[in-house]
Order: structure tokens, then sequence, then C-alpha cells
């Protein structure tokens, strides 16, 4: 399973623990108590009693749940998992006592921008951009416009747009696109983008397009659940800030799924 292997930058830098990284590749597999288990070796650096009996007690959760959640991560079970998990955090342990804060900044900074994206790439949330991508193909004209942030996003979104010569237009303010929507028609689709998911204004606007026989998308970082209409569609991408206690840059997932989007635009036009 290579879990003891060490990755490093330049010779120096330590990247992670082999056991740390399977877990977080299991992740997006696991349960929500088995998530719980997860978190707490993903983060741990003082807990060296790692016995089933031990991690139950101090989880709340029964030692059938430490099996399970071993099984998850590709072990034969939690004694397994235990074996490869002591042996990697004691060596990261004593790396860790051999260096300075400053060298792990740049492997921090990766595995932030890494996991602030990770969970993106989940089957389901990809066939959920493919599948904008071919409502976009379909329709007969396409705005799309931001909030805040997402405002500045779009000013790099539409040299992209003008150079891959997709069929979106860029509309810079929320005001404007409220002409558009009154005057949208079948055919038509309106994406907005809304980082904090509070702009009113914008879905009032995605409302009134819909009501007058165009499509509507609302992209933001939380589930919106106080839309007008239910017809609206609502893509979620999870926000740096939530994801990294405000260290990253918010706009980070969202630059990096726009691309996967324009990327199927690309597809679906060039497939015909």
């Amino acid at each position: 399973m290579g879990c003891s292997e060490r990755r490093r930058d330049g010779g120096n830098l330590f990247l992670g623990n082999g056991t740390k990284q399977v877990i977080k590749e299991a992740f997006s597999s696991m349960t929500h108590v088995e998530k719980s288990v997860a978190r707490f070796f993903l983060n741990n650096t003082a807990v060296e009693d790692f016995s089933s009996k031990n991690i139950a007690a101090l989880l709340y959760i029964s030692e059938s749940t430490l099996s399970r959640f071993a099984k998850k991560c590709g072990f034969r079970g939690y004694r397994e998992f235990v074996f490869s998990y002591e042996k990697d955090f004691h060596e990261e342990m004593e790396y860790v006592k051999s260096h300075s804060a400053a060298d792990f900044v740049p492997s921090n900074v990766h595995a932030m921008y890494t996991d602030a994206t990770a969970q993106e790439f989940q089957e389901s949330q990809i066939e959920q951009w493919h599948d904008l991508a071919r409502i976009i193909r379909r329709s007969r004209a396409v705005y799309m416009t931001g909030s805040g942030c997402a405002d500045a996003l779009t000013e790099l979104l539409e040299y992209q747009l003008v150079q891959r010569g997709l069929p979106i237009e860029i509309v810079h303010r929320t005001q404007l696109l409220q002409l558009h929507a009154r005057l949208a028609t079948e055919g038509e689709l309106f994406i907005g983008i809304d980082m904090d998911g509070k702009d009113i204004l914008m879905r009032n606007t995605l409302t009134v397009a819909v009501e007058n026989g165009a499509r509507s998308v609302l992209i933001s970082s939380e589930p919106v659940n106080e839309l007008k209409n239910s017809d609206i569609g609502n893509l979620c991408i999870s926000s740096g800030k939530t994801i990294s206690g405000g260290h990253i840059s918010c706009v980070v997932p969202y630059l990096v799924m726009l691309d996967l989007l324009l990327m199927y635009c690309e597809y679906e036009r060039d497939r015909g």
C-alpha cells in the first residue's frame, strides 16, 4: 500500500505521512461517523495510545466502527491500520521536532489548496458541471454575472470565453442582468455566481428569467434553500474559508470548477 513512503520537496520538506494520505483519499466515501474518526487521525498530534478500546472511548464510538473505518481505508482491519498509522505517526513527530515551523509553510499551503478542491471532484458533483455544459450547448443565449468577489472572477473568465470562442456573455452588473431577465425568452440561460448565497437581487433576477421562460442556475458556496422558484438550479462550491479557516482565497475552488465547466463546454461544442 506504500503507507510508509515519504515525499520531499527539494530534498527538505516533509509533505505528510502516507497513512494520512490514504485516509484523505478514502474520506469522501465514508459515513458521517467514519469521517469523525478520520478527522481525529488526520489532526492528531498528541494521543499515542491507539488501542481500539482507548480510541473508541475517546471518540464515543464502538470498536466495530473503528474496524469499518480501517476497512474503508483499504486495510484488512483496525490492527493493520494502527500498525501503519503508528509507524508513520512517530516518524512524523520526529521530523517535526527536527525542523522549524517555516519548513512546513510550503507543504501546509499545498495541502490547503489541495483540500479546497478535492471534495469538488466527486462523481456526483462532476456530473452536475457536465450537465450545465450540455445546457449551455443547447441554449440560444447564455448570460453570466457575479456579485462581490465573483464579479472580478467573471472578468477573468471573459478573456477565456473570447479566446475559446464560447457563446457566454458576461454581464458585469446584476442590475444589467435584470434588464436581460425582463426580456428573457425560452432557450436562454442565466448563470449567477454569488459566493455567500446572500445576494437577494441576483436571486430575484434569476427568478424573473425563469418566469419568462428561460433557465437559471445559481453558483454559490452554500445550498440556497430560500430560492423562490424550484426551477432554478443551485450548484455548490466549497469556499476556501469553510475548508481552511480563512487562510486561503475562497476564489480558488471557483476558478478550478469554472475551468472544468469551460473545458466541458469545449468538449460539447467540438463533439457537435
